[in-house]
């Protein structure tokens, strides 16, 4: 299976069914992946051994 290393081979995609077919044929290489994973260095910093986060919406905000 072909490996995208750079960002910049992958292909401009004309459709979701497109995009689909390729990923089902290519993969990221371990570096690109781990590039992707990286966040924000400061909040990273702060989440460091943590086990889990839960996430809830702010009061007062509604959503549809």
């Amino acid at each position: 299976m072909p490996v995208v290393a750079r960002l910049e081979d992958l292909p401009q995609f004309e459709s979701y069914e497109e995009e689909n077919a390729f990923w089902n044929e290519h993969y990221l290489s371990p570096e690109l992946w781990a590039e992707g994973q990286r966040g924000d260095p400061e909040l990273d910093q702060a989440l460091e051994g943590l086990t889990s986060v839960k996430v809830v919406p702010a009061r007062g905000l509604k959503f549809a």
